[in-house]
């Protein structure tokens, strides 16, 4: 499928004093409208030895959540910026609407128009960067992401209603026009599924390398 759709951003930045920086943020979302075409093809298997073949050209209106930030960000000492945050995401909008041109009454294709009933979630931010030199720049960083999702529509196969909680590292090098940067991140991940907890723990970690024009 292929869509479109048209937001609006408005955003606020007020610096009262060297050392204090206060922003704000607001977007509008939209509703996308997407156009594409469907084809569903079960080969016969053995379990399942009559499969079926169906196809249709959709409509879907995909709605893009407004979502909404304030910031803080301090200067404690010249070399040191602290900065905190907190996004908030309309999650209440979701919905499925899907029509099909060649509609079936049932599986595969039936026309749906399902509200989700899914949640205004948050997430919160905090970090800090000290510039050690002219060369070196160290970084730290930890965020808490809200679930969405109520509990009794979790599946295992909901990819975004998950809670994440994430701590990054990082440091970068500047020598002369050339930027090195490295940074290591643990995401520990949960969700509640019939009410029990199903999570993990994942690492990850970068290498940049850039060139200022």
């Amino acid at each position: 499928g292929l869509g479109s759709g048209l937001e609006g951003v408005f955003g606020l930045l007020l610096k009262p004093t060297d050392w204090l920086s206060i922003g704000a943020v607001y977007r509008t979302g939209a509703n996308i409208n997407v156009n594409g075409h469907l084809h569903i093809l079960q080969t016969p298997v053995p379990a399942i030895p009559a499969g079926f073949d169906a196809a249709s050209d959709y409509k879907q209106d995909f709605p893009l959540p407004p979502t909404w930030g304030i910031g803080i960000a301090l200067k404690p000492i010249p070399k040191l910026t602290v900065a905190f945050d907190a996004q908030g995401t309309d999650w209440t909008v979701m919905k499925t609407e899907i029509d099909y041109h060649n509609q079936r009454v049932g599986f595969p294709l039936p026309n749906i128009n399902q509200k989700l009933y899914w949640n205004i979630s948050w997430r919160y931010r905090t970090g800090l960067e000290y510039r050690l030199n002219d060369r070196w720049t160290f970084m730290a960083g930890y965020m808490y992401d809200e679930n969405a999702i109520p509990d009794n529509a979790s599946s295992m196969t909901t990819t975004s209603g998950l809670i994440f909680s994430v701590v990054t590292l990082g440091a970068r090098y500047g020598w002369g026009r050339w930027e090195f940067t490295l940074h290591a991140n643990t995401h520990r991940y949960y969700e509640r599924v019939e009410h029990r907890s199903i999570g993990g723990t994942d690492y990850m970690f970068g290498l940049g390398l850039g060139y200022h024009f």
